[in-house]
């Protein structure tokens, strides 16, 4: 803890305003992987952030280097991209977070808008309350009825409905933390980036 954090700390308690989190560098649970989805599409997992790469000249995130990239957590307008064999659309959702969704192979990749067994960092990140994130994205994804969800971390899953019940029992005073750390005993908390306390206090605000 260096002096300016001490001092914000010491300041904190004084006038009673804040809760101040304590982290230590940031590292990541997952490591790095490969998953090939087919001949043209080859998902990167794990590290600083899971994307995709299509036929190699193309990158969703920032997972290859590639003559064409486009970053879902910078997306202010829609993209429409005919591809070899499918139609990639790229659209902003919320406050300049996107999905980027394969038509034909129904593959979605979410960014910051969707977490996998793993705690996100819903303050670093000013991620939607739940409210609005169910009517902005979990309705959005259900009508494209993707086949493989791509999260920013974590493992890629069928649907969205875990995280959902994620974000709607940190938002809801009807659930202790006690109850909510049990149910999700087996998401995982990336050392100083993401806390479960702090994702309930940031919900609650």
């Amino acid at each position: 803890m260096n002096l300016k954090d001490l001092f914000g700390f010491i300041y904190g308690i004084f006038m009673g305003t804040s809760t101040v989190y304590l982290k230590s560098p940031r590292t990541h649970f997952f490591p790095k992987s490969e998953k090939k989805i087919d001949d043209l599409v080859l998902l990167h997992l794990g590290g600083e952030k899971n994307g995709l790469s299509y036929q190699q000249d193309l990158a969703i995130d920032f997972q290859n280097p590639s003559t064409q990239k486009f970053f879902l957590n910078s997306c202010s307008e829609e993209v429409q991209k005919d591809l070899l064999d499918d139609k990639l659309v790229i659209k902003p959702v919320w406050n300049n977070m996107g999905y980027a969704f394969f038509e034909k192979r129904k593959l979605l990749l979410m960014g910051s808008l969707f977490y996998q067994g793993v705690h996100p960092p819903l303050r670093e990140l000013a991620h939607p309350s739940y409210q609005e994130w169910k009517s902005n994205v979990y309705e959005l994804v259900e009508s494209l009825q993707p086949q493989l969800i791509v999260p920013a971390e974590g493992s890629p899953a069928s649907s969205l409905k875990e995280y959902e019940q994620y974000l709607k029992m940190l938002s809801s005073s009807e659930y202790s933390f006690d109850e909510i750390q049990k149910t999700f005993s087996h998401w995982q908390e990336i050392i100083g980036s993401t806390s479960l306390s702090e994702n309930m206090d940031y919900l609650r605000r």
